[in-house]
C-alpha cells in the first residue's frame, strides 16, 4: 500500500514538472527558444537531485554498490569480461555523465539557436529569442518541484534498497541522452518546416511518457530470453538459454553484493 501510493506521488511530481513547460507554450506564450532553455535546465536540476540522492542513500546505508561500477561496464560483464582495474564510486561515474553530456548539450543548444535567431526571416518576433522573464519564471517552478521531489524522497532514502535507487538513476540518465537527441533533431525539423510548436507539444509528451516510466521502479530481467534473441543466438550457432541464464545469474549475485552494507570508515 505504501510503496503503491509513493509510485503515484512521483507520478505526480512527474506530471506537475511536465505541466510547466505545457503551461508556457499554451497560456503564456513561450518562445521556442524560452521553452528549449526551460527543458535543458528541467534535465541538469533532476540530474543534480539525482546526484544528492546518490550521495545521501551512500550515506545513510553505506551499501557496497556505491563503490562499484555500476553503468559503463554492465555490458563488458554480460559479455563475460572482467571488471576494468581503475574502480570508482556510482557517484562519481554518474555524475560525470551527466554533467559533460549535459553541458556539451547545452553549448550545442547555445549556438545552434543563436544561428537560428540570426537566420529568421519571417514575420513578427523571432521565436528563438530567449525572453528572460519567462525562463526565469520557468525555471523557479521547476526547480521548486524538483526540490519538493527530492525532500520527499529524502525521508526514506535510508529505507529504500541500492537496486532501486540504481534503476531510478540509470533510466533517468537514459532518458536524458534520448531527450537530448530528440531535441538536436527536432531542432532541424523546427528550423525546415517552421512549425515550432507542434514538436514542442510532441516533446512535452514524450518527456512525460517516459518520466513515467522512470518512476514505475526496478524491472527485472525475464528467467528466460525472448524469443527473437534466442532465435539470433541459434542462426550464430549459440546456446542462449545457458548465455541467458548466466547473465541472470550474475545479476542477482552482484545485486545481493551490492545491498551488503560496509562497516563505517
Amino acid at each position: 500500500m505504501v510503496m503503491a501510493l509513493g509510485k503515484w506521488i512521483h507520478r505526480a511530481f512527474v506530471l506537475a514538472t511536465s505541466l510547466v513547460p505545457l503551461a508556457g507554450i499554451l497560456w503564456f506564450g513561450w518562445s521556442a527558444s524560452t521553452f528549449l532553455w526551460v527543458f535543458w535546465s528541467e534535465t541538469l536540476l533532476s540530474g543534480t537531485a539525482n546526484v544528492v540522492r546518490i550521495w545521501l542513500h551512500r550515506r545513510f546505508t553505506r551499501a557496497r554498490g556505491h563503490w562499484r561500477r555500476q553503468i559503463d561496464d554492465s555490458s563488458k560483464r554480460a559479455l563475460g569480461k572482467e571488471e576494468p582495474k581503475p574502480e570508482t564510486t556510482f557517484l562519481a561515474e554518474y555524475a560525470t555523465i551527466l554533467y559533460v553530456f549535459t553541458f556539451a548539450h547545452g553549448l550545442f543548444l547555445g549556438v545552434f539557436l543563436m544561428m537560428l535567431n540570426q537566420n529568421w526571416r519571417g514575420e513578427g518576433p523571432s521565436p528563438w529569442l530567449v525572453d528572460v522573464e519567462s525562463f526565469r519564471s520557468g525555471l523557479l517552478a521547476v526547480a521548486g518541484i524538483t526540490a519538493l521531489e527530492l525532500l520527499y524522497d529524502a525521508m526514506s532514502l535510508g529505507q529504500q534498497p541500492f537496486s532501486w535507487l540504481k534503476a531510478r538513476v540509470q533510466v533517468a540518465l537514459g532518458r536524458v541522452v534520448i531527450l537530448h537527441l530528440v531535441v538536436i533533431f527536432g531542432a532541424f525539423l523546427m528550423m525546415r518546416y517552421e512549425t515550432p510548436m507542434s514538436f514542442l507539444g510532441i516533446l512535452v509528451g514524450l518527456k512525460a511518457l517516459m518520466d513515467l516510466g522512470a518512476s514505475a521502479g526496478p524491472v527485472e530481467t525475464p528467467a528466460k530470453p525472448p524469443r527473437w534473441i534466442a532465435a539470433l543466438g541459434k542462426k550464430q550457432g549459440l546456446d542462449m538459454d545457458r548465455e541467458w541464464t548466466r547473465i541472470v545469474a550474475d545479476q542477482k549475485r552482484r545485486a545481493e553484493e551490492d545491498e551488503e552494507s560496509l562497516p563505517a570508515e
